[in-house]
């Protein structure tokens, strides 16, 4: 609840409050992700907004969250991140930038998996929407409950894994 408190009051911040020098940016975007791990290739579908403000008309710094589903897993994941760009240039043309995102995607059922993660990409940016690729590096701690048929709870298998990714994502600016 807090969370949506705070991403509520986040979107209705007026540039007035920031200094000359910046002003603020939202944007919702749609990701595929494709971890390449030793074991297995799978796939993240996610739905994220992120909102903050420009310094320098070049530099953006924002805070992130959203939802993502594991495809091969069936899983359902909550990511929080802090985002920053650079964009070459500072027209409202086209502008190609670069990316750096870090934060943790937990999942708080029978699996739990917290995964801090780094992510780089590059991408273009025109009027209103947004390409970008990237690649990102987790480690995902999982702890997940063992059950027995004849038994019921056995204990916890806790796993450490840590894949690289590709992701690709389009984004609606605001």
């Amino acid at each position: 609840m807090t969370l949506i408190v705070v991403l509520m009051t986040c979107s209705s911040l007026d540039a007035q409050i920031f200094s000359k020098n910046t002003r603020y940016k939202g944007m919702v975007e749609l990701t595929n992700t494709s971890s390449l791990g030793k074991d297995n290739i799978s796939s993240i579908m996610q739905v994220t907004t992120t909102h903050g403000a420009f310094y320098n008309n070049r530099l953006f710094f924002g805070v992130g969250a959203g939802i993502s589903y594991e495809v091969s897993d069936e899983t359902v994941i909550i990511p929080l991140f802090a985002d920053s760009r650079y964009y070459f240039t500072n027209t409202t043309g086209l502008s190609p930038f670069v990316m750096a995102r870090t934060g943790i995607r937990y999942n708080g059922s029978t699996t739990s998996i917290i995964s801090p993660f780094i992510g780089i990409g590059a991408g273009i940016e025109h009027k209103h929407l947004s390409v970008c690729v990237g690649i990102d590096k987790a480690t995902t701690i999982i702890d997940r409950a063992i059950y027995d048929e004849s038994h019921g709870y056995i204990g916890k298998q806790h796993l450490v894994n840590n894949p690289f990714a590709i992701s690709c994502s389009f984004a609606v600016v605001f």
